[in-house]
């Protein structure tokens, strides 16, 4: 059965109120825009961690800390993008080839099924996008909330958490219906429509700026 890692809401009571809103303000962002803007969250927080490893390991390179810390930080900046391709892809071979095992009869030879699968998954990468970080946001805001009122002291989030999984686990399912519904919404919000960009082109072409002048 699945479960809430509860756990957190533990480490959650050493953090300061500036944090936890903080993480309040993430998982919002997570849950109503996540997916949108996926590609800048995949590099933003690639480099970040190529960074870190950088800073980490230069010495073991015999570079300067702060210079493997750049090279490693572009560079897993400009990887990001194609190695989460890679991993959809991946993610949707392996589940063709479970469902194929499961469902076709022996002997059946596996690579159509594992191509079609992995290219199915990497054409809907948009909608896993969307529904992992609507997911990701909605944990993140279901924790952080439960930590507010523990350390507002009308609850003890540890024991009340473990004690409602099923009900936690409806309400994050629930929060992820309505993020991915939001998202979308930001999605076709942020799109302009095509009379709009029609007009934006047109305003660009030389001869209609002398005209208007």
């Amino acid at each position: 059965m699945l479960e809430l890692p509860v756990e957190l809401l533990e480490d959650s009571r050493g953090l300061s109120f500036p944090t936890l809103s903080l993480f309040l303000v993430v998982g919002l962002f997570l849950w109503a825009a996540g997916g949108v803007f996926h590609r800048f969250w995949l590099v933003s927080l690639a480099t970040l961690a190529g960074g870190l490893v950088g800073l980490e390991s230069g010495q073991r390179f015999h570079l300067q800390p702060i210079v493997a810390g750049v090279l490693f930080a572009f560079t897993s900046g400009a990887l990001a993008l194609a190695l989460v391709d890679l991993a959809i892809f991946l993610i949707g071979a392996l589940a063709a080839l479970t469902l194929l095992r499961a469902a076709a009869p022996p002997g059946t030879e596996p690579l159509p099924f594992v191509l079609g699968g992995g290219l199915v998954f990497l054409m809907l990468r948009t909608f896993w996008m969307v529904l992992t970080t609507a997911a990701a946001g909605s944990l993140v805001l279901i924790l952080t909330i439960l930590s507010f009122m523990d350390r507002g002291k009308h609850l003890d989030a540890v024991d009340w958490s473990a004690g409602h999984q099923k009900l936690l686990l409806g309400a994050q399912g629930v929060l992820t219906m309505l993020g991915a519904l939001a998202q979308w919404m930001v999605s076709r919000w942020n799109q302009p429509d095509d009379e709009s960009a029609e007009e934006s082109r047109q305003e660009r072409k030389p001869g209609r700026k002398r005209e208007s002048s």
